[in-house]
């Protein structure tokens, strides 16, 4: 499988519960802001093969390291490993 590029995507879950009306577009902000505990998930955007997923805070080094783990994986990937 040859992987050219990749998604990154942080995620909260208090997300779907402003898509159903239980929180305000402003009450969410105010808790997102707040919240050290983000998934972030880097995806092929093309076959949507998940890649890498994790727990952390929603930081430069977060994205960083889902970044490079994701070029580690996509190596092994290429080699057929």
């Amino acid at each position: 499988m040859h992987v050219t590029q990749v998604q990154l995507d942080e995620l909260y879950a208090l997300l779907s519960a402003v898509k159903a009306g239980e929180v305000s577009d402003t009450e969410a902000i105010q808790c997102l802001s707040r919240s050290p505990h983000w998934v972030w998930a880097a995806s092929d955007p093309i076959t949507k093969l998940l890649l890498t997923i994790d727990v952390g805070d929603r930081t430069l080094a977060m994205a960083q390291w889902c970044i490079r783990w994701s070029r580690c994986w996509r190596q092994a990937v290429s080699r057929g490993s």
